[in-house]
Parts: C-alpha cells; sequence; structure tokens
C-alpha cells in the first residue's frame, strides 16, 4: 500500500489538472489531513492489515487527529479564498487570504495540494508532477 501511495496520489492530482483546464473557475483542493480514523480497518483483510491494525490500535490514538479538526480543515478549504480558482476575478470567493502557489508551482494555479497544516506541499511535489507530465 505504501508503495502504490505516491503513484495514486500523483494520478489524482493531475486528474484534478485535467479538470481545472476544463473548469478554469473552480478551484480544487486535494488535501493529506494526516492520520485521521476513518474505520476503513473493518473492511480490510489478510495479514498485512491485521498487522497494521493491531500497530495501530495501539499507536492511533496518539497519532490520530480529530474527525471533528478534519473536518474544520475542510470547511475552511471549501471557503477560503486562498485557494483561488485559475479564472474569475482578483479573489476567490470567501475569507481573503494570500494565495499559496499550485500544483504548477504559480500561484493561482486553481489546483492545491495541501498538508494537514494546510500549507503548500512544495517545491518537490511540483517537480515530481512535472516529471509525470513529461512522460505523457
Amino acid at each position: 500500500m505504501l508503495a502504490s501511495r505516491g503513484h495514486t496520489v500523483s494520478m489524482v492530482t493531475l486528474s484534478l489538472e485535467a479538470i481545472a483546464k476544463k473548469a478554469p473557475n473552480v478551484s480544487l483542493v486535494r488535501a493529506c489531513p494526516g492520520f485521521v480514523k476513518t474505520g476503513i480497518e473493518r473492511v480490510t483483510k489478510g495479514v498485512d492489515f491485521a498487522v497494521m491494525n493491531a500497530v495501530l490500535g495501539i499507536i492511533g490514538p496518539l497519532i490520530y487527529i480529530p474527525n471533528e479538526e478534519v473536518g474544520e480543515m475542510m470547511l475552511v478549504l471549501a471557503t477560503s479564498a486562498r485557494y483561488a480558482p485559475a479564472a474569475g476575478g482578483e479573489e476567490g470567493a470567501g475569507l481573503p487570504i494570500e494565495v499559496p502557489n499550485g500544483t504548477t508551482g504559480e500561484d493561482r494555479s486553481g489546483v492545491y495540494c495541501v498538508d494537514e497544516s494546510g500549507e503548500s506541499a512544495g517545491l518537490k511535489m511540483v517537480e515530481l508532477l512535472e516529471k509525470s507530465k513529461k512522460r505523457e
């Protein structure tokens, strides 16, 4: 699962960029809120997942981000002008805040990848996505 995580995240981000080209008045945010207890462990099967569930049963309470906090973060992401669309005026709708760089490395790109603090995923992610785009 961990080995395919980077590939999956990159493909989701590139898909969001393709959607943003067709809808430049909409901003899209791929958020990585951190460790959240989602309940997925109830449907997983196999030895690997059993071990993972046992480990998370012990350390999970120390690392999980409360669901309420994640919900608040998603609400801020959905209503903040910080994540402005590529087109559609000077400011996005919502609370005016400095707009971070998007997945293309430019501000106001319309697609943003943010971590659990709401900060941009950074230059390393932009470089990785550029390499993936060149392979197309």
